[in-house]
């Protein structure tokens, strides 16, 4: 993905981010549609760009929860665990779509390169190939001394 993606994705992200805002306390499920819509937008303009967004859009959810907690009471407070939940569970969608691409993709996981007798696999001699044999002959020299 490249620089143009991003550019893309980042007023859609701002969008996406006040459509939250906005509705952050009164979270229905018609506007969870609506944003989901908004992150589908967001994460086909660039994944790094989605992936802040979906961050962000957590972090304010949690935090606008916890500031709200001690003055909650009765119907109140359970208005307001279903507008966390229903906030939470509409970014799932869209984090699926994410999850299933990245399990599909032969993209190697940094952590697990580090595990021994793991390696990403590669059809062919790319660059990509290159670099990760580069990288494993750097890590058994370095564990060597």
């Amino acid at each position: 993905m490249g620089f143009y993606n991003f550019v893309f994705s980042i007023p859609f992200a701002f969008l996406t981010l006040g459509y939250f805002w906005n509705r952050r306390g009164h979270f229905m499920f018609s506007q969870a549609v609506i944003l989901n819509l908004l992150l589908l937008v967001v994460y086909l303009g660039h994944m790094i760009t989605y992936l802040v967004v979906l961050g962000s859009i957590a972090f304010i959810a949690v935090i606008y929860f916890i500031s709200q907690w001690r003055s909650l009471h009765g119907n109140s407070h359970q208005q307001h665990v279903t507008s966390l939940s229903i906030s939470l569970l509409s970014l799932m969608p869209t984090l699926s779509i994410l999850v299933s691409y990245y399990l599909n993709s032969n993209s190697p996981i940094a952590f697990f390169t580090l595990i021994p007798g793991t390696s990403p696999t590669y059809s062919n001699n790319s660059l990509q190939c290159v670099f990760w044999s580069v990288i494993k002959a750097t890590a058994r020299e370095s564990s060597a001394l």
